[in-house]
């Protein structure tokens, strides 16, 4: 079975302080079998030099240079020792009202710089309750990966299941989805993992990543926290090694 991603998206979370302590708290953990990636705030990200696991930006600039004020360039990114960047997650299309256009050129921008995008697609709940779950998910491919796009991830998260208290999608809405994404991409004449985000957390995880087609997770405020994450790798090494 392939090694689990697990990635961690603090948002708007986290201090210097406890950025040093997760980093400390990952030391003292077997990464063997797992891809772990911490996505915290902008400023922080500088810490990957030193760190035990991978680092990503929560978003980049689709432009290289220029008067962008507040904007940060996939190359800027990239010299901090990140590795990845996510694009497209639901806090962007929703508060942010990013489209599929400006998402594919955000996902160019990182190939450029060497960087591996973490593209998000996910149906709300519009969507949902009108039956076009699957339809809104192909469209939001199609639109936001790039014609060449060759090394990325695809994290399905549904806008109306991401956040605190929000309901998870049964396993079968997740199996069906992600199914749909790998038959879509196929058709796009391309393949990724395809990883789950939207309400998980280590009590949810490992039925999560023991559906067929979930390559792995994405959490939010689960990954703030030693006590909260480090069960989540955890329960990623168990999947694959069963």
């Amino acid at each position: 079975m392939p090694a689990r991603i697990i990635i961690g998206n603090w948002k708007i979370n986290g201090t210097v302080k406890s950025l040093a302590a997760m980093m400390e708290s990952l030391k003292s953990v077997d990464l063997a079998g797992v891809t772990v990636v911490l996505c915290p705030p902008m400023p922080l990200i500088g810490a990957a030099s030193i760190a035990p696991v991978a680092f990503g930006a929560q978003d980049v600039s689709a432009h290289d240079t220029g008067p962008y004020t507040g904007e940060v360039s996939a190359g800027m990114i990239a010299e901090t020792g990140a590795k990845y960047v996510i694009v497209g997650h639901s806090d962007r299309r929703r508060n942010h009202c990013e489209k599929g256009e400006s998402i594919a050129k955000k996902a160019e921008m990182a190939f450029r710089a060497g960087l591996i995008p973490i593209i998000c697609v996910g149906e709300s709940a519009t969507e949902r309750k009108s039956g076009k779950t699957l339809e809104a998910i192909e469209k939001q491919l199609k639109e936001s990966v790039p014609a060449a796009a060759q090394n990325f991830i695809i994290a399905y998260e549904p806008i109306w299941a991401a956040g605190i208290g929000h309901t998870t999608p049964s396993g079968l809405d997740i199996e069906n989805a992600h199914t749909h994404i790998y038959n879509v991409l196929r058709r796009m004449g391309k393949s990724a993992p395809v990883i789950y985000g939207g309400s998980a957390d280590a009590g949810n995880s490992g039925e999560i990543m023991s559906i067929r087609n979930v390559d792995g997770v994405m959490v939010g405020r689960a990954s703030l926290s030693p006590a909260d994450f480090l069960p989540i790798i955890k329960t990623g090494k168990q999947n694959v090694e069963q």
